[in-house]
């Protein structure tokens, strides 16, 4: 009876663990937004057609929020693996003679991605879809200030939380089966944060997002999904302020 009594005590605890790591993932989710709060309050409450010197001010403002965001995610994220790693997940960042074929197929990757992303969003995105649409419309009014938070703080910060700190909480082994269902999850949940389910970007950002689960399973490290995910963003910008 005993025995019985500590097993399903087990079996509630690790229930409640489950519930406070959902909780505490949505609320890292939610942060990791704070620093686009002065282009989005700006955009809704002051102007759409900000002045230079506005822009600036705005800018610096979400460099800051974007500086502070990204360390303390990274801070998080370091504890978490120490706490919770089945994965080996390393938490340390560097660029070396031991990872320059690494680094070499990541490069070669990214340029396959931003290849792939662009014959699909003109094949099969003629129309762009919410996501694109709604960023577009703050990033035609704020670009100055929005442009760093779209291709660095949000990018390092979106894979720190939605890749590094997810697979921290959720992921339970190392074994085949887990990981998976855990990218399958995470792909869904990409999918999820970065527009409609209903048309055709659902596909695009459902594939990127198990894309970059792999790679940051596959290399044990936050860094190499981090440079992908900012070399998409960075090459939609680009390729968005040249009309192509």
């Amino acid at each position: 009876m005993l025995l019985l009594i500590l097993m399903e005590g087990d079996k509630l605890k690790s229930i409640f663990q489950i519930f406070l790591n959902i909780i505490k993932f949505i609320l890292w989710l939610m942060f990791n937004r704070i620093m686009a709060l002065p282009v989005l309050i700006s955009y809704m409450f002051v102007t759409k057609s900000p002045s230079l010197t506005f822009q600036i001010i705005i800018m610096f403002l979400g460099v800051i929020l974007g500086i502070i965001t990204t360390k303390i995610l990274y801070i998080i994220y370091k504890k978490r693996i120490i706490k919770h790693n089945p994965l080996n997940l390393e938490d340390h960042v560097s660029i070396n003679k031991s990872n320059i074929l690494t680094w070499v197929k990541i490069i070669i990757l990214s340029v396959i991605m931003i290849l792939g992303k662009f014959i699909f969003e003109h094949n099969f995105m003629d129309g762009g879809n919410s996501n694109t649409i709604a960023t577009n419309s703050v990033f035609d009014s704020y670009s100055i200030s929005f442009f760093l938070l779209l291709v660095l703080f949000g990018p390092l910060c979106e894979e720190l939380t939605v890749r590094g700190l997810f697979f921290s909480y959720f992921n339970i082994s190392d074994g085949k089966f887990s990981k998976i269902v855990m990218i399958i999850i995470n792909g869904l949940l990409f999918m999820a944060l970065h527009g409609s389910l209903n048309d055709p970007s659902a596909i695009q950002y459902f594939v990127v997002g198990i894309i970059l689960s792999i790679v940051f399973i596959k290399t044990k490290n936050i860094q190499y999904s981090s440079f992908i995910h900012v070399m998409l963003n960075l090459s939609a910008e680009i390729l968005g302020i040249l009309n192509i």
